[in-house]
């Protein structure tokens, strides 16, 4: 005879075994993560195991199920649920799902069955364990996938022309910038706010890596990919501790000790430069020159960038050093043409990457 719980079971169960699943491909397949993967796996077991073990027969749950009476079950009219910003997103919510079924699961197990309520209860801890585990990872590399662009455009609205931020921006997008750093040193920071979100959006609808220069609450408030901030500005530790990882923070640096330190602390990136001569910042930096790049491209794990007076007439020389991530202002800012300046820009770092990937070949030979 079907008991009146066993129809929560089963959809409980059926919640917590999905979440798992989901949890252990986003391991096994986007982390490449054997030992997460193999834990999952294992948890997904040991909960089928439990809840068939007991019953008189495996399909007992499967006949008490009546997901056709289900008052939450999705119809035409149905509001679409929001998409994931990212792997972490998808993690955390399958994670969540699956420690909440495990909860209700213990719960109504100890109506009939306390043994059966203490072993579920043992494997909700193992998942939370589980859960903290793969987010780090997952949080990291989703972090670190904001770093997949070639063009690095930086806003300066005294460069600008007179041209709106929302059309430099745009330009520089539909130029191939895939990041856009939103630094106006001359603005109030209400303003900042409101041109950050108006940036937020463009570079969403784009999907762009966006960063917000110094201005850390900006970025969490906005919702920014990421924060930049310099030798001078809040400290790399502050700023991990106060975004709670949720944050790409790049750290600007002159020299190696200062790159390796960035690196040790944490950043998300380094910036190297400047690597030749450049008054966009207004601030005297003596040039690092592309010599910086050749040294640090070896002993750096760190993904990093690449700023300070380049421009399409030595984009290659920097290419060719080693970096393969390129931060300009008035390149592109200040361009007549900004869309043109910004594809300009990328063809150029393409042939000096395919230059430079020829005479490693030849090298090698």
């Amino acid at each position: 005879m079907e008991s009146p719980l066993d129809r929560t079971l089963d959809a409980c169960l059926n919640r917590a075994s999905e979440g798992l699943r989901v949890l252990m491909d986003v391991a096994r397949f986007e982390l490449d993560h054997r030992e997460l993967s193999e834990s999952l796996k294992g948890l997904r077991h040991r909960l089928i195991q439990i809840f068939q073990s007991d019953l008189p027969s495996a399909s007992e749950l499967l006949h008490a199920r009546r997901s056709e009476q289900d008052v939450s079950r999705p119809s035409d009219s149905s509001k679409t649920p929001p998409a994931y910003g990212d792997l972490a997103a998808l993690v955390q919510a399958n994670s969540r799902r699956a420690e909440e079924a495990l909860r209700t699961l213990e719960e109504f197990s100890r109506l009939t069955d306390s043994t059966r309520a203490r072993a579920v209860e043992h494997l909700r801890y193992e998942c939370y364990d589980l859960h903290r585990k793969i987010a780090l990872v997952a949080q990291e590399q989703s972090i670190r996938g904001k770093m997949d662009f070639e063009l690095y455009v930086v806003t300066d609205e005294k460069l600008s022309m007179g041209r709106g931020l929302t059309e430099v921006v745009t330009q520089a997008i539909r130029g191939g910038a895939g990041c856009i750093q939103l630094r106006e040193k001359r603005q109030d920071k209400k303003t900042v706010l409101a041109q950050a979100k108006e940036v937020r959006k463009i570079t969403r609808d784009e999907g762009v890596t966006f960063i917000v220069n110094d201005h850390l609450d900006i970025a969490l408030e906005v919702g920014a990919d990421g924060v930049h901030v310099g030798q001078e500005d809040l400290p790399l530790s502050a700023a991990r501790r106060l975004s709670r990882g949720s944050l790409l923070i790049g750290v600007s640096t002159h020299n190696r000790e200062q790159a390796l330190e960035a690196q040790e602390g944490g950043a998300g990136y380094v910036n190297i430069g400047p690597i030749f001569q450049t008054q966009t910042k207004g601030v005297p930096v003596h040039p690092v020159g592309p010599d910086l790049i050749r040294e640090m491209k070896p002993i750096l794990t760190a993904p990093f960038t690449t700023m300070g007076g380049i421009h399409l007439d030595n984009v290659e020389e920097v290419i060719l050093a080693g970096a393969d991530r390129v931060a300009v202002v008035s390149e592109v800012v200040a361009a007549e043409d900004i869309e043109g300046a910004a594809r300009g820009m990328v063809e150029a770092i393409a042939r000096a990457k395919e230059k430079r990937e020829t005479i490693a070949q030849e090298s090698s030979d």
